[in-house]
């Protein structure tokens, strides 16, 4: 059930890598301590070796969708939100699982103004799973019991909505997911020119500003803070157009940090609005993430981390075997329930 607000939010169009890889220079960066006087290169290398610190992470989170009034320029709730849970493993565009245990949209042409869902989602480097548990309005829920398998990544893993309801939108290992590449990587492989470094005070931060160059009127900018592990504290893009009064404004603003592991900080809480000339129904809008509880770099993380349970019963499209099927008990788990009834008869039996 979705949205034309959900809609368009998680069609907006990325522009970060592009600016980023149009002008890669060799600037050096008037920083304090042992940033002091980096080139790009070697700020490329700090912030490659900060990434890889992190090999997965757990996030239990809530993202409320809010919107901004004309009139008083004040935020308030949309309604729409989502509570879940994340893992995601330390690479970008890789494996992922979110557990979502409610979101609620706006129900356009429903029979309630909103709706209100349950579902899990999946990547574990192969194959995708979606698994639908329940649906319905805020009063009444049905179950669902239904999930398709398909080859590649899920979309909703790279939606901006979900992303930044995971808090991996602000995160650094994460940021160019969409691109499935590293901030460093963006920086180490782009062409000359023009970009900007410089440091700056943001939010109360000591942080590295990256400034992108100009692709179709659009200018990007990072701030990075390298007393956190150089995580990412701000984002903004910004696009203009020459020939009208045309301008719309992303913005990302981190709120808090958390140490979680030796080096890795993550996002607690953070903030991306859309301002300007975006379509309606984008325009204006932000998402408000808050995580409850970080973890990272946990031992028990495995392959089976990131498939999505298939629980019994549930009807399965799978699209890279072919066919279609319920899912049924295990054999040891059925020997377990016969061997339970002839229990039960047995007992039921009069005694000789």
């Amino acid at each position: 059930m979705t949205s034309n607000l959900f809609s368009q939010l998680n069609r907006i169009p990325l522009v970060s890598v592009m600016c980023l890889t149009l002008a890669i220079s060799t600037f050096a960066i008037p920083a304090h301590g042992e940033d002091s006087n980096l080139s790009l290169e070697q700020l490329a290398q700090k912030i490659a070796a900060a990434e890889r610190l992190l090999e997965n992470v757990h996030v239990s989170s809530h993202l409320w969708v809010e919107a901004r009034s004309e009139q008083t320029r004040e935020w308030s709730p949309t309604g729409v939100e989502i509570s879940l849970d994340t893992w995601l493993d330390g690479l970008p565009g890789s494996k992922a699982r979110l557990d979502i245990h409610e979101e609620i949209l706006e129900w356009e042409d429903g029979p309630a103004a909103f709706s209100r869902d349950s579902m899990s989602v999946s990547y574990n480097g192969q194959t995708s799973r979606l698994v639908h548990h329940a649906a319905g309005t805020l009063d009444k829920q049905n179950d669902i019991r239904r999930a398709e398998i398909v080859p590649e990544p899920h979309k909703m893993l790279s939606a901006p909505m979900y992303r930044a309801a995971s808090g991996s939108l602000f995160a650094l290992n994460y940021v160019l997911a969409d691109e499935a590449t590293s901030l460093s990587n963006a920086l180490t492989n782009g062409v000359k020119d023009m970009i900007r470094v410089d440091q700056v005070e943001y939010n109360g931060y000591s942080t590295i500003r990256i400034v992108g160059g100009d692709i179709n009127g659009t200018h990007i900018a990072y701030w990075l803070a390298p007393d956190r592990g150089y995580a990412i504290v701000g984002y903004r893009s910004v696009s203009t157009s020459d020939k009208s009064d045309f301008r719309s404004e992303t913005r990302d603003t981190v709120k808090s940090l958390q140490q979680v592991a030796p080096g890795i900080w993550y996002p607690t809480e953070a903030y991306r609005e859309y301002l300007g000339d975006w379509p309606e129904g984008i325009a204006n809008t932000r998402f408000h993430y808050v995580a409850h509880a970080v973890e990272a770099n946990l031992n028990a993380v495995n392959d089976d981390t990131y498939r999505a349970d298939l629980p019994v019963g549930y009807f399965v499209r799978d699209h890279v075997a072919g066919f279609q099927y319920q899912v049924g008990r295990s054999p040891d788990l059925l020997e377990a329930d016969l061997d339970g009834m002839l229990d039960v008869i047995h007992s039921m039996q009069p005694t000789p």
